[in-house]
């Protein structure tokens, strides 16, 4: 019987070591790049053509039909989110606190909707609930896959609260995962787009 138990026991523990291991190989994917190590020299040679930029999108808030890269020459802070998500609501709030920080047409924040069960009514809702009045979308299936081939699979990661910081002269980064606070995307602007 003691022996049984060893071996069981051995087995729950490869068993929990396995696990470990899928959990941090998918965390560390190469394909799935961390936030962190996205700078702006990875991504300054980023095509100007990508479909992410040159998508026509629908600005929830206004109607008015636009494409990212109508705003070379000014920074964009180009945001993927989902409704239910808590985290991107932080992030949210953050971009609006920003927004007062920093005044003038040279900045443009960005909301994409990358969910794909979620519609024009629920976002509707979700801006009338909490009043941000920046540009908000529905990213279509080939802009989302766009994103995801230049800046990996973390970059629609809800929970991560996924940031791309676009330059005035159109090269692109990954901002930190995790909420960034107003201060902090003034200071990951001035450091990356100087």
């Amino acid at each position: 019987m003691k022996v049984m138990n060893k071996k069981i026991g051995v087995g729950i523990v490869i068993l929990i070591l396995v696990i470990a291991g899928f959990f941090f190989l998918s965390n560390n994917d190469s394909s799935n790049t961390t936030d962190d190590s996205n700078t702006l020299d990875d991504k300054s040679e980023l095509s100007l053509d990508a479909p992410w930029r040159n998508t026509v999108l629908e600005d929830i808030n206004s109607g008015e039909s636009y494409k990212i890269s109508d705003f070379l020459g000014k920074v964009v802070l180009l945001e993927s989110f989902a409704v239910w998500c808590p985290t991107c609501t932080k992030q949210q709030q953050e971009i609006d606190k920003f927004h007062y920080i920093v005044s003038g047409g040279e900045l443009v924040s960005i909301s994409l909707d990358t969910d794909p069960n979620e519609d024009k009514e629920k976002i509707e809702e979700h801006l009338e609930r909490h009043g941000f009045n920046w540009r908000y979308s529905i990213a279509p299936v080939d802009l989302t896959r766009s994103l995801i081939d230049d800046f990996g699979q973390g970059v629609v990661n809800a929970p991560q609260a996924p940031v791309v910081l676009i330059c005035e002269n159109g090269s692109a980064s990954q901002l930190p995962r995790g909420v960034k606070k107003a201060e902090e995307l003034l200071d990951l602007i001035n450091e990356r787009c100087s």
